[in-house]
This record gives structure tokens, sequence and C-alpha cells, in this order.
């Protein structure tokens, strides 16, 4: 059994987010990468065949995207879209209630060219080995995250959006 110090277990420190391990670090998401759009220029003619995109509804019921649900979008060459790439986490930007807004879920398969859903935004790491795809898929789904997402949506007017 782990012996305390001052109440707090040995090897462990206080944090603004609790109690961690003393060699973990804690920085700010925005310092560990960078965020992207989803499609954008889109009209209904142009969804139904092409190429592979990431549906608003694959991420918000799943902590990890199931590329077997993939639907299609037409993207001309010349387009600049946004790719979505192994171990970036996609998120939700908006819903009806503040309580599904900023859902997540994190692409764990080498898929090849992929795009994301206009109503939804990648993370994608700047130093992949920062942040284990395998960890992050619970920690954005878990209640430490969803509660700051739960709490800042309602301070958004109009429909809900991240």
């Amino acid at each position: 059994m782990a012996s305390e110090v001052g109440g707090m277990r040995e090897g462990f420190r206080m944090t603004e987010i609790g109690e961690l391990p003393t060699d973990w670090g804690l920085q700010p998401l925005g310092d560990l990468g960078i965020t992207y759009g989803g499609l954008s220029g889109k009209s209904k003619e142009d969804f139904g065949e092409g190429q592979p995109f990431i549906t608003y509804k694959s991420i918000f019921d799943s902590a990890q995207i199931d590329s077997s649900r993939f639907e299609f979008v037409r993207v001309a060459p010349s387009e600049k879209q946004n790719k979505v790439q192994y171990g970036d986490v996609c998120f939700t930007t908006s819903s009806e209630t503040p309580e599904e807004v900023g859902m997540s879920s994190i692409l764990m398969d080498e898929v090849g060219d992929v795009y994301l859903y206009s109503f939804c935004f990648g993370f994608r790491q700047n130093k992949p080995e920062e942040l284990i795809p395998e960890y992050a898929k619970y920690y954005f789904r878990g209640p430490w995250f969803r509660r700051d997402i739960t709490f800042y949506a309602p301070l958004i007017p109009s429909k809900t959006y991240l």
C-alpha cells in the first residue's frame, strides 16, 4: 500500500484538475497540437459518392471512430479540405443541448484519405507520443473533460456551439 505524506499519496501531487503522479506534466491542450475544421463549401449534391468522411453521428456514438461507418462526399483534387489521420481526436461542434456538444471520438485506424463532417472539428497532436490515443479516447469522454464542456456550452448564444 502506498504511503501518504500530508494526506497525499507518495509520488503524487495535487493540481487544478486533481491528483496526478509527480512525474506527469500538465499542459493546456492548445500547447499539444492544432485544431482544424471539417468539410467546407459542400452542398447536399456533393454527398453520397466519392471520398470517405467521418459523420457527426459516428463521433457522437462512440469514443473510437468505426471506419466501417464512413459515408462519402465528392472532393475535387483542387479543393483544400482537411484530412483526418490516425490518432486525431474529432469533436462535434453543435447540438440542441449543452450536454451533447463537444462529444469526441478518435480515429484509431490507418485509413488513407478520410475527411471530417462540416459540423465537427479535429485536433492533431504535434507529438503523438505526448497523448496516447488509447488514453485520449477515454479522457475526452470522461467526467472531467465533459464537465468543462457542458459548463461552458450554455454561455454561447443560440443553439449550443463549441
